[in-house]
């Protein structure tokens, strides 16, 4: 019996498979990817955050009381969700028609220019 406990143990710690890392790298590498997911989840929530404010502003405009600074309001919101889509490489997970819909607010955020103090 002990001839099997110590063919097994010499196996165990001479095979690489089995070699053991250097004490906390597993701990640093799922520190690395909670903070990578928790950034990820906090960019998500501003551009949701983002996606509701522009659909309410269209809503308020639609229903009439749109006037110029709301409009510009909803191309900066537009441009803002585009950028943030764009910068995360998200854009296969919208429709092409609201892409389209942000790209022209972005177009017309570039014509504008940067904001005026």
């Amino acid at each position: 019996m002990n001839i099997i406990k110590t063919l097994i143990l010499s196996l165990l710690f001479s095979t690489p498979c089995f070699a053991f890392t250097k004490a906390g790298d597993e701990f640093k590498a799922i520190e690395s990817l909670l903070q990578r997911t928790e950034s990820q989840r906090a960019t998500q929530m501003r551009l949701q955050e983002l996606m509701q404010q522009l659909q309410d502003e269209q809503v308020a405009f639609i229903q009439g009381s749109g006037d110029k600074a709301q409009a510009a309001k909803m191309v900066e919101l537009g441009d803002q969700i585009l950028h943030l889509i764009e910068q995360n490489n998200y854009n296969d997970l919208f429709p092409l028609a609201y892409l389209e819909e942000l790209r022209l607010f972005s177009k017309m955020a570039q014509k504008k220019g940067p904001a005026k103090p």
